[in-house]
């Protein structure tokens, strides 16, 4: 039976805590010491024992409020009849730390100076027996749902091994953009683009937003097409340099990662609001005839004017971008006369015709409509737009 990720997450924060106690220290430890050893030994075997239990259905009553103990819990996993459980080991240490805990007696060093080191041992030997996996087995990866993350994250372990420090990086990079790319939930986040709004748009899935800022500080830009090659691009000038291709960094990228990608792997999707930009661009369309369009033009004293570039019939519309923005502003003509106008994209009307300036259209001659943009993704998506008026934000001069 494949184990459920919330058995792995628990053995997973089990070899954590005992992490840094596996090994035997030089000399002899401090009471403190001792004692902390003790207190992580008892919490990893209370998580270990529990996820076996757990993973063998052994908790009946899913409702109810009080969990069994550690030594309750390791009573009833399942093991091999040839196997021995350990049940002495913990029950001794399960007094060691209810004595620290309720009556403040520190735990006798000579008996428990190895906690750390021996409980690991004999967790992990329990784990073999009833779950078919030591906790040196329990693989970070199996987390990860989609193969392709799975193998470009044990990539970026490997190049941590072998002190690639930068290839580690590009690799979680790979990963995280595999991830974003195939849930719709998470928006437009991009893998190496460390804005505060998308931390945020995370922490709604329980995402630490620093970690993922300081992750995506961290990576490189990441992009992929389709099936194409990654493109990845290091900005030398912000954060792609050595002083930051180092071995603290590429660990907490990958723990970074791990803790993320469950999170959001299996994220629900949410509708999201589309700007008007992205569906629709603006038409004016002439009320009369010999309506003119025009773009700025300067005098020897800097006075402004206008270079007449178009005009348009009535009936005659002319489509552009809504980023022009303000749409609509007030002017001013060399005369004194001031009326309101519409500003419309460069570049976008007359091919470059005047670069760099924007053109102008009188409100008052002109109907402003929004019609659907001409794209053949948008018509199979969207087909219900239609052409509508344009109407003015609050605060606008429309």
């Amino acid at each position: 039976m494949a184990l459920r990720p919330e058995v792995i997450q628990r053995l997973l924060l089990a070899k954590s805590i005992l992490g840094p106690y596996r090994f035997a220290p030089w000399g002899e430890p401090d009471d403190y010491d001792v004692a902390l050893q003790v207190l992580a030994s008892h919490d990893a075997a209370d998580l270990v024992f529990a996820a076996i239990a757990d993973h063998q259905g052994k908790f009946g009553d899913k409702g109810s409020k009080r969990s069994p103990s550690m030594t309750d819990a390791l009573g009833l996993v399942d093991c091999d009849k040839t196997f021995s459980k350990p049940t002495t080991y913990f029950s001794q240490l399960n007094e060691a730390r209810d004595s620290l805990k309720h009556r403040g007696i520190l735990p006798n060093a000579k008996q428990w100076g190895r906690a750390g080191q021996n409980a690991y041992e004999k967790l992990s030997e329990v784990c073999r027996v009833c779950i078919n996996f030591s906790l040196d087995e329990v693989d970070e990866s199996t987390l990860l749902h989609n193969k392709d993350v799975r193998g470009y994250f044990n990539e970026a372990k490997d190049a941590v091994g072998m002190k690639q420090y930068k290839k580690a990086l590009e690799e979680i990079g790979k990963a995280l953009c595999i991830l974003l790319d195939e849930n719709h939930a998470v928006g437009d986040i991009r893998v190496g683009e460390a804005k505060a709004e998308h931390a945020i748009k995370l922490s709604g899935f329980g995402v630490h937003a620093n970690d993922f800022l300081r992750l995506q500080e961290f990576l490189p830009q990441v992009f992929r097409l389709g099936e194409e090659p990654f493109r990845i691009t290091w900005k030398q000038s912000e954060f792609g340099h050595p002083g930051n291709w180092r071995e603290d960094a590429a660990r907490f990228c990958l723990e970074a990662f791990l803790n993320i990608a469950p999170r959001i792997q299996d994220a629900k999707w949410i509708p999201r609001a589309i700007e008007l930009s992205y569906l629709y661009e603006y038409k004016v369309t002439a009320k009369e005839d010999d309506v003119e369009i025009w773009v700025k033009a300067y005098t020897l004293t800097s006075e402004v004017t206008r270079n007449t570039v178009d005009r348009l019939n009535k009936g005659e519309s002319k489509t552009f971008s809504p980023s022009a923005q303000p749409l609509v502003s007030e002017w001013r003509d060399e005369r004194g006369e001031s009326f309101k106008v519409v500003k419309l994209q460069d570049n976008t009307i007359y091919g470059g015709l005047f670069p760099g300036s924007d053109h102008f259209v009188r409100l008052d001659k002109v109907i402003v409509t929004c019609v659907p943009r001409d794209l053949e993704w948008l018509r199979e998506r969207f087909p219900y737009l239609v052409e509508m008026p344009w109407m003015p934000d609050d605060g606008d001069d429309g």
